[in-house]
C-alpha cells in the first residue's frame, strides 16, 4: 500500500523594486494555493515597500542589496526545507497564476511519480500578460528548436526546460539535484537547472491544464526576418548575462551538445537582432564583448562595470 505525504507546498517569490498592487495581486493569488509563503526581496537600500501582508501567513527576507536571483532562490528553497514542505512553487513578482494552478500542477507530478517517473519539475502553460499568447514548451534537437503547444491530446508535455516563474518542484528533487547555480546571478539559472535535472535522471514537463499569466521585463520591436515578427528587445545587461552565462553552461558535462548548437544560433540571433534596432547600440555591443570574455575567463556573479549602474534588468 502506497502511504501518500501530505502535500505542503511553498510558495516563493523573489522581488526587486516590486509594485506593491501587483504583489497584492500576486499574494491573494497564490495564498489559497500554498501552506506558507516567503518573500525574498533584493532591493537595495531600505527594501522594496510592500503590501499590507499582515492578514496572509507571509514571511519576508530582506536582503538589502541585489544579492541575484539564484541566490535569493536558494534562500526560500532553504526557508521551505527547514519547514518541512514537500514542494516548492517558485515565482517572480510579474506573475500571477490561476486559482487552479497549484493543485493541477500537483496532480501532474504526483500523477508521474506514480508511475515511477523521477519527477525533476512541472511547469504550467505561460501566457503572455500583454499579448494573451501562450508560449510553447521546447525541446532541442540536432535539426532545431521543436515547439511544443498545448493541444486537446495531452494535458502533459515533455521538455527540456520550463521558466522558473511558475515552476512547481519537489524538494527531494531539489536535494538530489542541488540548487540554483548561484554564479549565474541572473538569466539562465532555469535553464542549468532542468539541464542538471534530466541528466540525473529527473523528468521534466510542461502541464497544459496549469495556467500562469506572466509580464515579460523586455519589451518587443517588429522586425523582418524574411516575414514580420516580434523580437524581444533587452537591456544591455540583460544582454550581458545571457551571453556570459551561456558560455559557462557550455562546458558543463550535463550540457547536452543539442542544447549547446541550439542556444549558439538563438543567441547569436538575439544579439544581432537587439544590436541592431535597440538603443545604446555602442554599449549593448561592448556587453557582449565583455559577455564573451567574462565567460570564458569563468567569471560569475554580477556585472561589474564602472560605467554604468549594473541593476538587475
Amino acid at each position: 500500500m502506497m502511504i501518500r505525504i501530505a502535500r505542503r507546498v511553498a510558495g516563493v517569490i523573489v522581488t526587486y523594486h516590486p509594485s506593491p498592487k501587483a504583489l497584492e495581486q500576486l499574494l491573494r493569488a497564490i495564498a489559497p494555493q500554498t501552506q506558507g509563503v516567503v518573500m525574498i526581496d533584493n532591493t537595495p537600500g531600505g527594501g522594496a515597500e510592500l503590501p499590507d501582508i499582515s492578514s496572509k501567513d507571509v514571511s519576508v527576507i530582506r536582503n538589502g542589496a541585489n544579492v541575484g536571483l539564484a541566490v535569493a532562490q536558494n534562500q526560500g528553497i532553504r526557508w521551505a526545507a527547514e519547514r518541512g514542505f514537500t514542494h516548492v512553487f517558485m515565482l517572480d513578482q510579474d506573475s500571477v497564476p490561476d486559482r487552479d494552478c497549484v493543485a493541477r500542477l500537483y496532480e501532474a507530478a504526483r500523477g508521474l511519480a506514480d508511475k515511477g517517473m523521477p519527477v525533476g519539475t512541472v511547469g504550467p502553460c505561460v501566457l503572455d500578460n500583454r499579448t494573451g499568447r501562450a508560449y510553447s514548451f521546447k525541446r532541442f534537437t540536432f535539426t532545431g528548436i521543436k515547439h511544443e503547444y498545448c493541444s486537446a491530446e495531452s494535458d502533459l508535455v515533455p521538455t527540456d526546460f520550463v521558466i522558473a516563474s511558475g515552476s512547481l518542484t519537489p524538494m527531494q528533487a531539489l536535494q538530489a539535484v542541488g540548487g540554483m547555480e548561484d554564479g549565474l546571478f541572473i538569466d539562465r539559472i532555469d535553464i542549468d537547472w532542468c539541464l542538471r535535472a534530466a541528466a540525473m535522471g529527473y523528468g521534466v514537463y510542461g502541464v497544459c491544464s496549469a495556467r500562469l499569466r506572466h509580464e515579460p521585463g523586455e519589451r518587443s520591436r517588429r522586425v523582418w526576418i524574411g516575414r514580420w515578427t516580434e523580437a524581444a528587445v533587452h537591456s544591455p545587461e540583460r544582454t550581458y548575462y545571457m551571453v556570459r552565462n551561456s558560455i559557462l553552461i557550455y562546458p558543463k558535462a550535463y550540457a547536452p551538445l543539442r542544447w549547446i548548437l541550439n542556444d549558439v544560433l538563438w543567441l547569436s540571433g538575439v544579439v544581432m537582432v537587439s544590436c541592431a534596432v535597440a538603443p545604446a547600440r555602442l554599449r549593448r555591443l561592448r556587453l557582449v564583448m565583455k559577455g564573451i570574455w567574462d565567460g570564458l575567463r569563468r567569471v560569475q556573479g554580477p556585472l561589474i562595470d564602472r560605467s554604468f549602474d549594473a541593476r538587475q534588468p
